[in-house]
């Protein structure tokens, strides 16, 4: 089965390919999608909210697979990374966004070839470059997510994701496999439905960082500029009758931790947050939330397209290929689980 069957037409024009770690399989699958894409007559469009493509991986010092793109690729790359590929290209515009490998030019691929690829490295850098790709006939976009820069798996950026997992995480498959639910239990965050809030979440993220609503709908901004480091301060701002806690940058475990030492009050409140990448908990801190009674949603929810493994550590150590991938499937349920190296997936 293509990965691309998984990609629905109308809701997922533009994807993010995160990787769970180095060696997880992402470029892999970045070149599976780019090849089915390529068969489907589809206009490419790739960035990247790191640098990937290079024969060696600078940190690992591994070799690792290369990204082939074909003639009519649209890339928004950097100066240096054009230096350092093999693909012909035609320079259609520059974009302003500077990083250290240069400034991000928009290019076509004229002759195919290996590219190597470093996009913006901000989310609105993202976005505006995935607005040019469009606008020079790019009807796909495909985002290569850095390690730990998971926010481009954010609705904000793109319109469903990919999580490439595998063998590089841990030795023990049981591990990878919990280390992967975890992730994706945070990805599956439920959505809010109450109209009347999702209404206030939208006044309430150009007012303020953190707010709350009572149970008679009435809104309070806090005076706290950030969740991160202040949840004593959340806990005591919590009064009889909020239900609702609205928390517009990120979160920590240890923020909630310190909120629920302070006031046996969150218990009555849920938290809101704009979407899943803004949440940063350990698998152990999960458990303890939804054990103490922590209720979490988003105003954004992540579509979490299908997560890819790779059986395969550069450490030379193998899994089982059919056991691993039969055990992901039953932790993941209804997710997709492919493992991108057998032929046609899905088998």
């Amino acid at each position: 089965m293509r990965l691309l069957d998984y990609l629905s037409e109308k809701d997922c024009r533009r994807i993010a390919v995160i990787g769970m770690s180095k060696n997880a399989g992402k470029t892999v699958v970045l070149n599976r999608l780019i090849a089915e894409m390529n068969e489907s007559n589809m206009v490419i469009g790739i960035t990247s909210t790191g640098r990937d493509g290079e024969e060696e991986d600078l940190v690992t010092q591994t070799e690792k697979p290369r990204i082939y793109v074909p003639v009519n690729t649209i890339l928004a790359t950097t100066e240096v990374c054009l230096g350092n590929s093999e693909a012909k290209v035609e320079i259609l515009d520059t974009t302003g966004e500077n990083t250290p490998m240069g400034q991000v030019v928009m290019v076509r691929v004229r002759q195919a070839g290996f590219i190597q690829i470093a996009g913006p490295d901000t989310n609105a850098g993202i976005k505006k470059v995935m607005v040019s790709m469009e606008e020079h006939g790019a009807n796909r976009i495909l985002v290569d997510g850095a390690i730990d820069r998971k926010a481009s798996a954010s609705p904000a950026v793109s319109d469903g994701c990919i999580l490439a997992t595998g063998a590089v995480l841990h030795r023990d498959p049981e591990q990878v496999i919990k280390m992967t639910k975890h992730q994706v239990d945070i990805y599956s965050l439920p959505a809010v439905e109450e109209k009347e809030i999702i209404k206030a979440w939208n006044t309430f993220v150009k007012k303020g960082s953190v707010a709350v609503i009572d149970r008679k709908g009435s809104m309070k901004i806090l005076p706290i500029q950030s969740a991160i480091n202040s949840g004593r301060k959340l806990g005591n701002a919590l009064e009889e009758g909020d239900r609702w806690l609205l928390v517009k940058g990120s979160l920590t475990g240890k923020a909630v931790q310190e909120l629920m030492q302070v006031t046996s009050l969150y218990k009555e409140v849920t938290i809101l947050m704009a979407d899943a990448t803004k949440v940063f908990i350990t698998e152990k801190e999960w458990k303890l939330w939804k054990h103490m009674g922590v209720s979490l949603k988003v105003v954004n929810p992540i579509n979490l397209l299908a997560v890819t493994i790779n059986p395969v550590s550069p450490e030379g150590y193998v899994f089982d290929k059919q056991k691993f991938h039969t055990e992901m499937q039953q932790a993941l349920g209804l997710t997709p689980v492919i493992d991108v190296l057998k032929e046609g997936g899905l088998n």
